[in-house]
């Protein structure tokens, strides 16, 4: 078995790939945690209508969204 080639950086093409793999806006991710079995957790900015990240003493305020691992159905939505 060969050893396995672990990247010294990650590209912007592949944060915004992964992002839209996962179905999230790139412009919200603040931060995602791929977890072996229990899926995937996705810090998000919270946004204003105008567009800019909300703050609360100086620091951004985030939603934590959890994906969970699963197959999906014919009839489940994405």
């Amino acid at each position: 078995m060969s050893p396995t080639a672990i990247p010294a950086v990650i590209t912007n093409e592949q944060k915004q790939a992964a992002a839209r793999a996962l179905g999230i806006p790139v412009s919200l991710v603040y931060e995602v945690t791929l977890h072996a079995t229990d899926g995937v957790r996705a810090e998000l900015f919270l946004r204003d209508r105008e567009g800019r990240v909300v703050a609360h003493g100086g620091e951004p305020l985030t939603a934590t969204v959890r994906i969970p691992y699963g197959e999906v159905g014919a009839d489940a939505s994405s």
